[in-house]
């Protein structure tokens, strides 16, 4: 199941920077962002009503982050203003947040209630979101199973800890290098196997011939002492 996840507080870190906007707001309402956040007025540097900060459009769904490059790549061309750009890239985020909460509507709980986990990154959760069904189409129980197994699955691949509301997720490493020691012990033990059978029966063969060899001379001093 794919979902489009973002979340507008964690958007403050990015390689895009807003700088000669001329829209204008009033002061009292502070700063805008194009994520859609209010930020105080000392962060309008340019005293044109917008935050000169960052974004990050990585959290938007793969189209909608195609639109802002291509957007970028228009205002850099100087195709478009500044404010152009900013006022398009600012509706889109719009758009991408309806849409999330539209989603949330149908599929009902997300992972960790929508909080994403210590040591977890946005995009490992996104994984993990990705990889859980449908909280309505299943028992509450099963789905806490499913997310705490898919997370797990992240603690290995990623080899790190990450603590759930559940409790601490560790990488089971020394799990799975155990679990080659015994294939490994276990080849060793096949290999030493048909070695040990030779070996008997070389030690049958032996007893044989030295027991028919003392047959054989048994009965030529029988045949001896019938002579004489």
């Amino acid at each position: 199941m794919k979902k489009s996840t973002f979340f507008p507080t964690l958007l403050l870190a990015s390689s895009l920077t807003f700088t000669g906007f001329s829209a204008t707001v009033a002061a009292e309402d502070g700063a805008k962002t194009v994520y859609g956040d209010n930020l105080p007025n000392s962060a309008d540097t340019n005293g044109d009503g917008w935050a000169n900060v960052d974004f990050d459009p990585s959290v938007l769904p793969q189209s909608y982050q195609n639109e802002i490059t291509n957007l970028t790549q228009q205002k850099d061309t100087d195709k478009i203003s500044q404010t152009e750009y900013n006022e398009q890239v600012a509706s889109i985020y719009e758009q991408a947040t309806q849409e999330q909460q539209e989603q949330q509507t149908t599929q009902g709980e997300r992972p960790y209630g929508g909080f994403i986990p210590d040591g977890m990154t946005q995009q490992e959760y996104q994984k993990l979101e990705n990889n859980v069904p449908n909280p309505n189409s299943v028992s509450t129980e099963k789905y806490n199973q499913i997310v705490k197994s898919e997370s797990q699955k992240i603690a290995n691949e990623e080899n790190k800890t990450i603590n759930t509301p559940q409790g601490e997720l560790k990488p089971e490493i020394e799990t799975n290098n155990n679990s080659s020691k015994d294939v490994k012990n276990q080849d060793s033990n096949s290999q030493v196997l048909p070695e040990t059978g030779e070996s008997n029966q070389s030690n049958i063969l032996s007893i044989i011939g030295a027991s028919g060899l003392l047959i054989i001379g048994i009965g030529l001093l029988l045949f001896r002492k019938k002579l004489t």
